[in-house]
């Protein structure tokens, strides 16, 4: 038989590439998992917006956060993932038209993040 040239031998692996790469699939890992819950945290921020939005809508055509209109909110914010939510200076004194109105939350979200928003605009019923 005709040689070919030197036989070339197959490199062994060792534990350090397989290590390298088990620890990169764990950062990986890791780094989707903050992502996926940073965007839940995202995604019940904006949910919260929304209902507070609704909310001080129909404060506007009422002149104030009725006792009824309150309990909802609560219960709407805390099955969002709200808790501890706590109404600071919110307008529950019916005001006349064209006064000042504030929806105003503070609460923590998923028990982690404590969040605050306030809402303000005017009275518009008749």
């Amino acid at each position: 038989m005709r040689s070919r040239g030197p036989l070339r031998h197959r490199s062994r692996g060792n534990i350090g590439e397989l290590m390298a790469i088990g620890l990169y699939i764990v950062a990986l890992t890791w780094i989707l998992t903050v992502f996926l819950h940073t965007v839940s945290l995202i995604q019940k921020k904006s949910e919260i917006s929304q209902l507070l939005r609704e909310r001080m809508l129909q404060m506007e055509t009422v002149g104030f956060l009725t006792d009824e209109a309150l309990s909802d909110l609560t219960g709407e914010l805390e099955t969002a993932g709200l808790t501890d939510v706590y109404f600071e200076d919110t307008t529950r004194a019916r005001v006349p038209y064209g006064a000042r109105i504030t929806l105003e939350i503070s609460g923590k979200l998923e028990g982690q993040v404590t969040i605050h928003e306030t809402r303000t605009s005017t009275a518009k019923y008749r």
